[in-house]
Parts: C-alpha cells; sequence; structure tokens
C-alpha cells in the first residue's frame, strides 16, 4: 500500500455500469448459486453451525419483543438480531426468511468491498478482490445461513466504503459520509466485537487528512483536531456503553477463556497460513522485488519453518484441518466431523489435501515475505507521512483486521477460516496496488488457475455441507414422524440446539444422556439422544440399529449413509 495510487482509480462515485455488471456476477456466484442450492438440497429451512441459537433468539424477538439471550452468544451479537427483524415483520417468521436476510447482507457485504477496492486499484484488480472474498472458505456456505460473519462483514466493509468517501471530500459532504461511516462501524461492533476495527481505521484517516489540511504542524487548527478527538471519544463511548449493557445481560455466555501458549502461537500461524490461502490469487500477480529485502527473505524463512512444524504436529491430533483454521475447510468439509456423531468420511482425496496444506505453507511464506518488505510496516512514520488518507484508513483497518483477530481467539475461543474475509480485502488491496504483470505474464495463468480452484473447492465444500445438512435434518424428522420428541433425538449438532429449550448448560436441568455421545448433548438440559444418527457405523452394545438414511454428497458421487440407531440407556 506505499504504491502511489494506480491508474485507472477512481472515486466511489465514478464507477460504470459495466463494472457493476461484473460485481453482479460475483454476487451471483458467492450469493446466488448458493442460494439456488440451498433450495434444492432442502437446506435452506434448517439452521446450520451455530445460527440454531441466532435464530431462536431472533424468531422470539419477533414473536414477543423481548430479546432473550440463551447462553451460545459470546459475541455482541444484537445488532446481527436486529438486522433480521423487518425482514420477518414483512416476510413471516420463519428460517427461511432468516436465511434472505443474511444472503441480502452477503451481497451487500461484496458490493461494498468492490467499493472499497476501486478507490485504489483499477476495475480489474478490484474485482478480483471481491472474487476472492467470494470464494473464500466459507463465504458460500454461510451466505444462506445465520451466521454473523456475513452481517458483520458488510457492515465493516460499509463502514470502510463510507469513511473512504469522506475522506475523498470537504466539508458537509464530508460530515454526511462520515456520520454514514461511524453508524455503519458501530452497527458492526453490536454484530461482532472485532467489527471495530473499521470505524477505528476510518478515525485514523480522518487524522491524517486533518494533518495534511492543516500543515505546517505548528499552526493547526485546535478546533479541527478538537472535532477529530470528540469523535474519537463518542465512538469510544459508544461502544463501551453498549459493551458494558450488553455482556449485563441475563444469558451472556462468558468467554472460554485464555489458552495455552503453543495453542495460541498454533492458531496464529494457522490463521496467517489460511489468510495467505485465501488471497493467494493476488500475491500470485505481485512482483518479486521483496527478494532484495534480506529480512522479508529471514520472514518467509520463519514462517515456512513454523508452519512444518505445525502441520507436522496437526497431522497427529487434528488431521482433518492440517496448517487450516478449518471450520468451513476441512477434508471432511464444513464442520467436518463435530456436527454429528461418528467420523464423517472425507470429501477431499488425501492427494488433493497435501496440495491444499502445502499450498497454503508456501502462501503463508510468500504473504510473510511481502509483508516484512512493506513500507507501510517497515518504515511506518515515514509512510504515514507521504501516504493519502484513505490509504491510511485501509492500513489501520487491515492491521487491525489482520491482528485483533487471534487476539481475540484467545479470550474467547477458536479461530476459524470465517473470521479472515475482512483482513483479505486490504491485504489483497495491498498486493494488487504493486501488481502490474503483462497480459502475456505467466503470473496472470496462475493466479487465475489458483482462483479458479478456490472456486471449484468454495463450490464443492458448500454442496456438500447443503446435502450433508439436509441428510442429517431429514433423519431427525423421519424419527420424530415416528412418534419420537424432537428432544429425545439427536440428529445432530443444530437439531439438538434449534429444538432445546431454556438456558444452554443450564447446570440446573440435565440431559439424559447415554454414551456413545457427541460433545454438545449435555450442554441441552432436557434432551435426550435415545435416538442418535451417526455419520458412521457404531458399535456400542446398547445401540439398536433403526435404519439408514442416504444421500449423495455431490449430484455425480455415490451415495453415503447415515445411521439412526435407538440408545437404550438414553431412553
Amino acid at each position: 500500500m506505499a504504491a502511489p495510487p494506480a491508474t485507472g482509480t477512481v472515486r466511489l462515485d465514478g464507477i460504470r455500469a459495466r463494472e457493476w455488471a461484473g460485481v453482479a456476477g460475483v454476487v451471483l456466484f458467492g450469493v446466488g448459486v448458493p442460494l439456488a442450492v440451498a433450495v434444492w438440497t432442502g437446506a435452506f429451512a434448517i439452521p446450520r453451525n451455530d445460527d440454531w441459537a441466532y435464530s431462536r433468539m431472533a424468531l422470539h424477538l419477533a414473536a414477543t419483543g423481548e430479546l432473550d439471550l440463551i447462553g451460545w452468544n459470546v459475541l455482541s451479537l444484537v445488532g446481527h438480531l436486529l438486522w433480521a427483524q423487518p425482514w420477518l415483520v414483512l416476510f413471516g417468521r420463519s428460517l427461511q426468511v432468516l436465511h434472505v436476510s443474511t444472503a441480502v447482507a452477503s451481497g451487500l457485504g461484496l458490493v461494498a468491498a468492490f467499493l472499497v477496492a476501486r478507490r485504489f486499484l483499477p476495475p480489474g484488480g478490484a474485482m478480483l478482490v471481491v472474487v476472492v472474498v467470494a470464494v473464500a472458505p466459507a463465504y458460500a456456505v454461510e451466505s444462506t445461513s445465520f451466521m454473523t460473519d456475513p452481517t458483520a462483514f458488510a457492515a465493516q466493509m460499509g463502514c470502510l466504503a463510507a469513511g473512504i468517501a469522506a475522506l475523498d471530500r470537504r466539508g458537509r459532504h464530508r460530515a454526511a459520509w462520515l456520520a454514514l461511516s461511524m453508524a455503519l462501524g458501530l452497527a458492526g461492533f453490536t454484530i461482532r466485537e472485532v467489527a471495530a476495527a473499521a470505524p477505528v481505521g476510518v478515525l485514523a484517516g480522518v487524522a491524517a487528512a486533518v494533518g495534511r489540511e492543516d500543515r505546517p504542524w505548528g499552526r493547526m487548527a485546535a478546533g479541527r483536531w478538537a472535532g477529530v478527538a470528540g469523535l474519537v471519544a463518542a465512538v469510544a463511548i459508544a461502544c463501551a456503553a453498549f459493551y458494558w449493557w450488553r455482556i449485563n445481560l441475563p444469558g451472556h455466555q462468558v468467554g472460554i477463556g485464555g489458552i495455552t501458549p503453543w495453542r495460541a502461537a498454533r492458531q496464529a500461524v494457522r490463521g496467517w497460513c489460511t489468510l495467505a490461502l485465501i488471497v493467494s490469487p493476488a500475491l500470485l500477480l505481485r512482483r518479486g522485488d521483496a527478494a532484495r529485502h534480506g529480512g522479508a527473505l529471514l520472514a518467509a524463512a520463519l514462517v515456512a519453518l513454523a508452519a512444518a512444524a505445525v502441520a507436522v504436529r496437526d497431522a497427529g491430533i487434528d488431521a482433518d484441518a492440517v496448517l487450516l483454521s478449518g471450520n468451513a475447510l476441512t477434508r471432511r468439509g464444513s464442520m467436518g466431523s463435530i456436527v454429528l456423531l461418528g467420523d464423517k468420511p472425507p470429501i477431499l482425496p488425501a492427494g488433493v489435501w497435501t496440495v491444499l496444506v502445502l499450498w497454503a505453507c508456501a502462501a503463508g511464506a510468500g504473504l510473510a515475505r511481502r509483508a516484512a518488505a512493506s513500507a507501510a510496516i517497515t518504515r511506518p512514520v515515514a509512510w504515514l507521512r507521504t501516504a493519502e488518507p484513505p490509504a491510511v484508513a485501509l492500513a489501520v483497518f487491515g492491521l487491525l483486521a489482520v491482528g485483533i483477530v487471534p487476539v481475540y481467539s484467545l479470550v474467547g475461543g477458536g479461530l476459524f477460516d470465517r473470521y479472515l474475509w475482512a483482513g483479505a480485502v486490504p491485504v489483497a488491496i495491498g498486493l494488487l496496488r504493486a501488481a502490474r504483470p503483462p497480459a502475456a505474464d505467466p503470473r496472470r495463468i496462475t493466479a487465475w488457475a489458483a482462483l479458479s480452484a478456490l472456486a471449484l473447492l468454495s463450490l464443492a465444500v458448500t454442496v456438500e455441507e447443503y446435502a450433508y445438512a439436509a441428510a442429517r435434518w431429514s433423519a431427525g424428522r423421519a424419527a420424530v414422524a415416528a412418534g419420537f420428541d424432537p428432544r429425545e433425538v439427536d440428529a445432530g449438532f443444530e437439531w439438538s440446539g434449534y429444538h432445546h429449550r431454556g438456558l444452554v448448560g443450564d447446570p440446573s436441568v440435565t440431559a439424559r444422556v447415554a454414551e456413545p455421545r457427541p460433545f454438545y448433548m449435555p450442554l441441552f438440559g432436557g434432551s435426550s439422544n435415545c435416538v442418535t444418527v451417526a455419520s458412521s457405523p457404531q458399535t456400542a452394545p446398547a445401540l439398536e440399529l433403526l435404519g439408514e438414511r442416504r444421500y449423495r454428497p455431490f449430484p455425480s458421487a455415490d451415495e453415503r449413509s447415515l445411521w439412526v440407531y435407538r440408545n437404550a440407556g438414553a431412553c
């Protein structure tokens, strides 16, 4: 991001219709195709991942007007629930409506990301940034869920786009755009706390703009700096007041807490390599001038060694997510085996998975090399003196978006690939600002090959996850049709959580659970695993096989089975 503005960049109001058509195509792939697949597989009307909890709370809020947290909400969340309310009022209270609301947010997030990128890049580069996000792990999968990540991403990108528009203007126009930016930034904070990176970045850009306009430094207008200080204080007070109110609500989930130094380092390396994998198409287009920096080569070597150490360790303890942050991108598909009893069969061949791990390792080393040679990182003071205010806003946002996630994970739980979308935008922009390969340059071919591979991987993960989710939900419905109460059925994490009533993990209400069981069943007091759905055959003596539920993970693939058992110890 130390390079001068790229030829062909525009202010946000100068984008041509042809460019909007390209953005529409990206939205179609990242949101429209998953929506169609969700409807086709039957996954459109069921909860997935953690959104069973958010769906319960949003539907309860719409029906009663009461905000009832249920203990599975370590993030701020409230803004996400409020986003859904107009949709539920207009179109009815259902999971489908919630998923449509997220699909809209997912599309808006991609549009806003394009607006940000277009300020710094020509049309082709800006489009590549948006495609990188759209094919990132989990973006397509979550675009038709009720997860908070798409809405938080949209709020962050909207905040950044409006803030950059403000920095390109003066007077009342700047004030109006800045007000919109701060409103979107605060909205993002009420969805996920890490979204605070966006308004902080914009405020840094505002400070840089005031400094430029009031040079020389000894003659700065005190009133303008007082205005900046007042705006910073107002945003900080608003965030602090909301956070204090939010954590004192009944049903607030306390963070998981600290983790060991080894796990923290492991998460940081995995997060870095996953981010590098996401932006690797942009990384492949970057010029090789970093080779002249000895520190850059040292950084690349250190990251490569750390990645190799983590990969070797992962192979023994977490072979399904070697070197990758996981959650969406694992060898066994989205969420792996944790959402259902048993060992889910892999969806990626061993050879493909090995190539993916090596790719992430190489990309992590390459990104470290570029970062260590970046003027914004190696010479920040000199860079700040010459950088335009929008670039300052983007750089500060990027540093926070990339750096705050592993810090947040230390106090709140795991670090997943879906947390990295926002950081991928400024990183990809920074890489592409210095990328000008000729049309026939082989780097273009390798970059497009990498992008195509990631797109196919995203599509495969999405199709398989929707088919798998629909199959396990269908097995649960079949058990209910046979006469079992929904809370006597364990048809997966989402099923058990969605049909549970009361506070998650309430110690006063115990679950009637018998082995074998998945990790989540004791969380749902009053529930039992009398009927258990498993992703692989079980041999425990207490289990009686009731039948199989067959499904196709991909349209052309062989059928797979889910096994349905009666667990005598829990009935």
